[in-house]
């Protein structure tokens, strides 16, 4: 059995062991509506060192077939394997069967999720190009690596062709041009 608190693998004991939390062995479909608040509110636990609110993710996947689709946000928001997610939520569900959940819950559930997540993107490039900048590294603009080489621009062919004049494709021939070797963007410093 695993732990609904933390997610841990817990065998047939009666506690946790990760974190202490008493394991009852009981039948979910006919428990009382009372152990979780309404679908509606909040149910924030802490799986495996992490906040989340599992009634969120209820209301964003729905009770029907998007069921899979909590599982697997869960799993790897919480970093747990899919079957414990699975265990975790199916109670949840159990519970929550009869009720149902307009489209427009749904919808303003999972642009929360999908906001949470871009912020917390958004905040970590921030933060790493703060450090790079403060560090002095060249990085790339696009993916924020370090690999990158500086070369000049060299002869082009194709503008001495373009027209007809060798002069041409010198032009430009000494400009340093930053190359990522991560990614491959190209531009002038």
């Amino acid at each position: 059995m695993f732990c609904p608190n933390c997610g841990n693998n817990c065998g047939d004991s009666r506690f946790c062991s990760n974190c202490g939390q008493k394991l009852e062995r009981t039948n979910y479909v006919s428990s009382a509506k009372t152990e979780y608040p309404p679908l509606k509110q909040p149910f924030v636990q802490i799986i495996a060192g992490k906040e989340i609110d599992l009634h969120r993710i209820v209301r964003t996947y729905g009770m029907g077939f998007r069921k899979s689709g909590a599982y697997y946000y869960l799993a790897n928001e919480a970093g747990i394997s899919h079957q414990q997610a699975k265990q975790i939520l199916d109670p949840i569900y159990a519970v929550h069967a009869g009720e149902k959940i307009s489209f427009m819950s749904s919808l303003t559930a999972n642009m929360g999720l999908i906001n949470d997540k871009k912020s917390q993107e958004r905040t970590a490039r921030w933060d790493r190009i703060e450090k790079l900048e403060a560090s002095g590294q060249v990085y790339c603009p696009e993916c924020l690596s370090t690999s990158v080489s500086a070369q000049k621009k060299g002869f082009s062919v194709g503008r001495a062709r373009l027209f007809d004049d060798p002069m041409a494709g010198a032009i430009g021939a000494n400009e340093v041009q930053c190359v990522c070797l991560k990614c491959g963007h190209k531009w002038t410093p």
